[in-house]
């Protein structure tokens, strides 16, 4: 018999670093560990799902996706830009900005987080110029503070103003509150003379010569009453009257008034002579109309302007003064020399 050797089966084909991990450097099939090849080599790959899609859970790069690495995760993310700046387009948990949002994008005024128009920051993120555009926007908004820019995106800086959004159709910024007597107060609209400018709702109130003539800028109308029946109503241009004149009872200029209603009578678009000093500058009180110094002036309704019917005589009849030593005492008294009486300035 012939001899014969058994043979011995053929060896196991093992890999080169003797295991079959497939998550270190060499894997199981003796290929070397590689981004792509769906094995997710530990302390080197966050990841690996075996394909080159960006923008999925799994970046090519065989990192995980994150906010911030500027690859937008479909599905998870709406934008993604790679920086940590909060303000601009993509925000840093890579959503896309939006008014509404609480953070104040380019091109935004304001974003307080709501849907809001009446508290200062409307829908659109923008911030009203005057009381007239906030009305515009909100015709249900009532009076009181509220937050205005008179320039909008630019470098002025954005105010409290009161809105009087009752008064004659609405949307008034007031300007001067002038209780009677108040010397500091009742003077000259050309000076600057601020008073409690930051509390635009007290008593006692005047913004300053620049904000006056912002919210004047963007006006066509100024309006002066005393919360009654009386008031004068003239352009906003006439805001500053008098200011090439001295500081005296010589300092004043003939107004055209569109509306005047005194003591009861109203009269339209005529023209009245009219004081731009007040008391503590020499005069008698900004913005007052002497009824008895009518004559000879070039204004109209002369000698008879019918603020009661009749003709005037009396020097102690001066209309709008805030001041005590001018008191009009001829019967029916004007609504801005009654006791208590606080004389408003607004503009619109």
């Amino acid at each position: 018999m012939p001899y014969t050797r058994e043979l011995s089966p053929p060896a196991r084909d093992v890999p080169s670093n003797g295991n079959a991990d497939d998550t270190d450097a060499c894997l199981a099939t003796c290929l070397n560990a590689s981004c792509g090849d769906g094995f997710v080599h530990a302390g080197v790959e966050e990841c690996d799902d075996a394909n080159d899609i960006g923008t999925d859970a799994c970046l090519a790069t065989c990192v995980n996706a994150e906010c911030g690495d500027g690859i937008v995760h479909e599905g998870v993310e709406e934008c993604d830009d790679a920086n940590d700046v909060d303000n601009d387009a993509c925000r840093n948990t890579c959503k896309k900005a939006a008014c509404g949002d609480g953070v104040v994008q380019m091109g935004e005024e304001c974003d307080d987080g709501n849907m809001a128009d009446a508290d200062g920051c409307s829908s659109a993120c923008t911030i009203p110029a005057t009381c007239k555009d906030l009305l515009a926007d909100v015709p249900a908004a009532k009076d009181g503070v509220y937050t205005i820019d008179t320039d909008g995106a630019g470098g002025k800086p954005a105010f409290k103003a009161y809105c009087d959004m009752t008064t004659a159709g609405g949307g008034w910024t007031v300007i001067e509150r002038s209780p009677l007597g108040a010397f500091t107060i009742g003077r000259a609209y050309y000076n600057d003379t601020p008073a409690n400018q930051a509390d635009p709702a007290n008593q006692r109130f005047r913004y300053d010569k620049a904000t006056m003539t912002s919210l004047q800028s963007l006006a066509t109308d100024m309006r002066i009453d005393c919360r009654g029946q009386d008031y004068l109503l003239t352009a906003a241009t006439n805001l500053y009257n008098g200011s090439a004149g001295p500081n005296n009872c010589n300092n004043w200029t003939v107004v055209t008034y569109k509306e005047a209603q005194l003591k009861g009578n109203k009269v339209m678009d005529k023209k009245i002579c009219t004081w731009h000093v007040g008391k503590i500058e020499g005069c008698a009180g900004a913005w007052h109309i002497d009824e008895h110094a009518q004559v000879g002036y070039g204004c109209q309704g002369l000698p008879n302007f019918p603020w009661k019917g009749v003709a005037i005589t009396s020097n102690s009849a001066d209309i709008f003064s805030t001041d005590p030593g001018t008191l009009d005492g001829v019967q029916p008294v004007h609504d801005c020399h009654m006791p208590g009486a606080v004389r408003w300035t607004m503009l619109r």
